[in-house]
């Protein structure tokens, strides 16, 4: 009997760090255990400046907090928005007779994009992911098992880069405390499209991650990763609105007893026109990052909502509020959105972009890296 494999997943977000373990069984449910979850202390200032910093040391509690007994396999680290860079590239080959088209084609193709456009590695960056996330053949979705002929061949290809040093330095943070199991870093617009493609029957839909002081827009269309984009607009970000000086911290309680219409009447009405005033001025940023996403395709008709769980009630009620075009039907992703997909073990509870992480573990495979 294959032993179960035991992995460590870290989630690096840009307000808190998660950490769990998963071990994946070969039937049934995958056990995630010893959950935790370490906020950043950073107060109510805007300290985007010397977040690295605060990352650092939170990565560091946060593995003080896991019980390192019995070995693990591998460890997944998935950064989150800011801590990387990434972009979506759709190279295109036509040729005027049918050709025999295979994946040594697609990488032909890819190589000689990134000849013609001279991309270099940049001084102190981090390549993190270099994906095919899907191929057309004259324009019907293939995995190039084998060989076929066609006239067009469409390779999506999604790059990821982050700060070279933060990377070395979040490694041998990890590596002290875990010294033996390989590392791999990932993006959380991968891993989230990754999975959800898995398990959801859409084949375009959008992403929306919103952190504290970002949001990023993350686009599938036809099955492909094809647009991602991050503004400088997030939860404390709207909240700062709220507070137009005052506590940032009664603002964020208000927004959450707005929500939940747990305000008098008097207060509901006078916040109600704060709450509208601060979801347009978010939906102009996100109409000015998908704006172009959306001029060649059709706009989804759902989005996947992710942010931390205090939050997520006034943001969904934010966005359907404005009730533009842009904007599809939102499903906010909650914790029990994961209850039947993963099991519950010792010091455990379900956390969302760790669940992600954890699924994305066992699944891995359906794209094709160019990294390594």
């Amino acid at each position: 009997m294959k032993v179960a494999e035991r992995e460590l997943i870290i989630d690096i977000g840009g307000s808190s760090i998660g950490a769990c373990f998963v071990t994946h069984h070969d039937e049934g449910n995958s056990e995630i255990s010893n959950t935790v979850r370490v906020p950043f202390k950073i107060g109510s200032v805007d300290v985007r400046g010397g977040l690295q910093e605060i990352a650092l040391l939170t990565l560091k509690q946060a593995l003080e907090g896991l019980n390192r007994t019995g070995t693990i396999q591998k460890t997944h680290i998935v950064l989150a928005d800011p801590w990387y860079q990434a972009e979506t590239k759709a190279i295109v080959s036509e040729s005027e007779k049918p050709l025999r088209i295979s994946m040594g084609t697609a990488l032909h193709a890819i190589e000689k994009q990134r000849e013609e456009s001279g991309t270099q590695k940049r001084t102190g960056r981090r390549m993190i992911e270099s994906l095919i996330t899907q191929l057309y053949v004259n324009g019907y979705p293939t995995t190039l098992s084998k060989t076929v002929h066609g006239t067009s061949l469409t390779t999506h290809v999604y790059e990821s880069e982050a700060d070279e040093s933060f990377v070395v330095k979040a490694t041998n943070i990890i590596r002290d405390n875990f010294p033996h199991a390989p590392l791999s870093f990932h993006t959380r617009a991968f891993v989230m499209f990754a999975v959800l493609r898995n398990l959801r029957e859409e084949d375009s839909f959008v992403m929306l991650d919103i952190g504290a002081e970002t949001s990023e827009v993350v686009i599938a269309h036809r099955d492909a990763l094809t647009f991602t984009h991050s503004f400088p607009v997030g939860t404390l970000t709207l909240a700062r609105e709220i507070a137009n000086g005052g506590s940032l911290a009664d603002a964020l309680a208000r927004l959450q007893l707005y929500t939940k219409s747990e305000l008098s009447e008097d207060e509901m009405s006078s916040f109600n026109l704060k709450f509208e005033v601060m979801g347009k001025n978010w939906f102009s940023e996100y109409q000015k990052a998908s704006d172009s996403a959306f001029k060649n395709i059709a706009v989804p008709q759902i989005a996947f909502l992710l942010s931390d769980q205090d939050s997520l009630q006034w943001l969904h009620r934010m966005m359907q509020q404005i009730a533009v075009p842009l904007l599809p039907t939102i499903i906010p992703l909650t914790t029990t959105f994961f209850q039947n997909m993963l099991s519950l073990g010792s010091n455990a509870r379900y956390d969302v972009p760790l669940s992600f992480a954890s699924l994305f573990s066992k699944s891995q495979g359906s794209t094709i890296d160019l990294h390594t």
